[in-house]
């Protein structure tokens, strides 16, 4: 390029020599052309293949738009259809609940313990089916678009719950203590479950003769950090992925009670919140939940 500068130059000057210099200013100006051509199929090729990935990308979003618009539909009908079997099957279980009450006392004179241990069966899981569809409408109502938050004050919470265990708490069978935890910015009556289920977790599943549970709290510039501790019997390291999932039970009905439904629904609660959970547990040895709520939530007006 600088040497076809130099012989321009030369021709502007009228010093320029043609038949001296005709073979050289020929090559330079193939060799320029040829520059010219491969920046022009470079620019072609670029151009193309940037309308190329950009009607890919649109296409993509189309899709990921659809599938999200697909994804909604899929849950809404799968909330209402939680819905509506949970409420229709509520029905005929009271239904059973009440009958098999009406005949236990009909025949409770009876000299047939055998049947009398029937009835309880059948009134035993009767009544774990009625808990197993209301806590499962309550998982599906979790799934709800938005949330109503407020202020909440958590220690008032904190004691609200406790309220819920003072015979055991007077007894010395159990011992719940929690640091001073902060005013947040969430959905009051979730938060009241996620401690209620948390609690109830640790010590439904701890043969502790004390059962103890200890909750604190730090904070960072996005997020509070939940820390909840009990010393309960522990979850295995195989199962720390599932006990979140719905109807998750590693024991059995006769060991420990429950539907399988209380850590999923703290999962939920924590979802709808932006936070995260986690675990940390070793058999024997208790279990550590601990949890964030994002501070980024809007106060509803």
């Amino acid at each position: 390029m600088e040497e076809l500068k130099r012989l321009i130059e030369s021709i502007e000057s009228g010093v320029f020599d043609w038949e001296k210099h005709k073979g050289e200013l020929l090559s330079e100006l193939k060799g320029t052309a040829k520059k010219l051509q491969v920046s022009n199929f470079l620019v072609n090729k670029y151009k193309t293949d940037y309308n190329n990935n950009l009607k890919f990308l649109n296409q993509s979003i189309e899709e990921i738009e659809k599938g999200k618009e697909d994804l909604l539909k899929a849950n809404i009908e799968l909330e209402r259809f939680a819905y509506v079997v949970s409420h229709d099957l509520k029905a005929p279980l009271r239904t059973i609940l009440s009958f098999v009450g009406l005949i236990k006392d009909e025949i409770d004179g009876d000299k047939n313990d055998q049947v009398q241990t029937y009835f309880s069966f059948v009134e035993k899981a009767t009544v774990n089916m009625q808990d197993l569809i209301r806590e499962t409408l309550e998982y599906s109502k979790l799934n709800s678009g938005g949330i109503q938050i407020n202020e909440v004050d958590l220690n008032n919470t904190l004691d609200s719950i406790l309220d819920m265990f003072q015979t055991e708490i007077i007894n010395s069978e159990v011992q719940i203590d929690f640091e001073p935890l902060p005013v947040i910015k969430a959905n009051r009556a979730m938060m009241y479950k996620l401690f209620q289920n948390f609690i109830e977790n640790g010590l439904k599943y701890n043969r502790s003769a004390l059962k103890i549970i200890h909750i604190d709290c730090e904070e960072n510039e996005n997020e509070y950090v939940f820390n909840v501790m009990d010393n309960g019997i522990g979850i295995g390291k195989p199962y720390h992925d599932k006990v979140f999932q719905m109807y998750s039970r590693f024991h059995s009905s006769s060991e420990f009670e429950g539907t399988g439904m209380g850590l999923a629904i703290c999962k939920k609660i924590i979802d709808n919140h932006k936070g995260t959970l986690r675990l940390e547990s070793e058999v024997e040895k208790g279990t550590t939940f601990t949890f964030t709520i994002n501070k980024a939530l809007d106060i509803d007006c």
